[in-house]
């Protein structure tokens, strides 16, 4: 399949650390080649980046926020008061009401699963491709979405990382950037340098094609000599 060749080229282009995800839902799975049993997000996210075929649902989502943001479930009846008084993450119940209406839908009604495999384990065309990078990584990412692509995504700096990696794109169709929020990164045990990029499958080979032709890429520009005129000594003082 041409798009795992893509995104091979762009995990060994950015030199990533484990594997591109392949983001697919759907209604039916393989059980025998799926993880099933106790599921959350963020740790899946984790799992399928080193190995492993992971499919959630509502009924092996451990975390039910998690749950409401890939779109498996309603909103749960009691998440302004979890994300008030249980979490912390928003001061009182206005600013919770604000922080959800400021960020897009969950993507609804899908499927009964979503499955995250390593892009080398993908036999069908999934819908997104999440690539767990650090900064300068994912910035490599951006600037050949853009070179292509020709705008700048929006971005919902602050979410849940299952919102942020997985809901959020799979909603607007748009290449978008998790910082992956403290709750998750403590969880899973993300490294504090990383982030994630999700991007819609079907945009991959944009980037993949844009590589031998920019900046961002590998290309030899003219303004590569001007960078080293710029170029000084500068440290910072210690």
């Amino acid at each position: 399949m041409k798009l795992i060749q893509d995104c091979l080229k762009l995990k060994e282009f950015i030199k990533m650390q484990g594997s591109p995800i392949a983001v697919t839902y759907c209604d039916l799975i393989e059980d025998d080649r799926y993880e099933v049993k106790n599921q959350v997000v963020c740790q899946s996210i984790q799992d399928a980046r080193y190995g492993k075929e992971v499919a959630i649902s509502l009924d092996n989502c451990k975390c039910r926020g998690g749950a409401y943001f890939l779109g498996l479930i309603d909103r749960p009846k009691e998440a302004h008061k979890f994300w008030v008084d249980v979490e912390k993450a928003y001061a009182n119940r206005c600013t919770s009401m604000a922080a959800l209406r400021h960020n897009p839908e969950p993507p609804m009604q899908l499927g009964k699963y979503v499955t995250l495999a390593p892009i080398d384990k993908c036999n069908k065309l999934p819908d997104l491709i999440s690539f767990v990078c650090n900064v300068e990584q994912g910035a490599a990412l951006l600037g050949l979405n853009a070179f292509f692509n020709g705008r700048t995504p929006k971005i919902y700096s602050y979410a849940a990382a299952c919102s942020s990696a997985i809901g959020i794109p799979m909603t607007t169709g748009e290449l978008h950037v998790s910082f992956i929020d403290n709750s998750a990164r403590k969880i899973a045990d993300f490294n504090p340098s990383e982030l994630i990029i999700t991007i819609p499958a079907l945009k991959i080979r944009g980037l993949s094609d844009s590589i031998e032709h920019c900046i961002w890429g590998n290309c030899n520009v003219p303004y590569l000599k001007e960078e080293k005129q710029l170029k000084g000594n500068w440290k910072i003082n210690s």
